[in-house]
Formats: structure tokens, C-alpha cells, sequence
């Protein structure tokens, strides 16, 4: 029996590499941020996604305010 591909792409899903400017472009659209901001992102956070998406949330929430 071979390995569930849901699995395989929620794992997947769980990081953000900066190096793929696809990946990085739709991570900036869900959060309403640039790219650029993702990359700064990444590099002070990492790539774990739950974690750049709480950052992108508090820059956003920053910028409304």
C-alpha cells in the first residue's frame, strides 16, 4: 500500500519555501501582504507557515490601526 497523497500535500503545506516565487506570491495574496513582506517574513520567522501567517496577521492588523 502506498503512501496517502493527502497526507503528502497537507505535509507539504506546513512550510513555505522562499525559494519558490509561485509559493511565495500565493502566501502573500492569502494574507494580504507583498512579496516582499513574506520575504522579510521567512527570514526573521522562518517557514513555518502557521507562525508567517500570525506575523502577516499582526502586520496587517498594524497597518490598519
Amino acid at each position: 500500500m502506498g503512501e496517502d497523497p493527502l497526507l503528502r500535500l497537507e505535509a507539504e503545506r506546513t512550510c513555505i519555501s522562499g525559494l519558490d516565487e509561485c509559493e511565495v506570491a500565493a502566501f502573500a495574496l492569502d494574507a494580504g501582504i507583498a512579496r516582499s513582506q513574506v520575504y522579510e517574513l521567512i527570514k526573521k520567522y522562518g517557514n513555518d507557515r502557521k507562525t508567517l501567517l500570525a506575523a502577516a496577521q499582526r502586520l496587517t492588523d498594524s497597518n490598519r490601526a
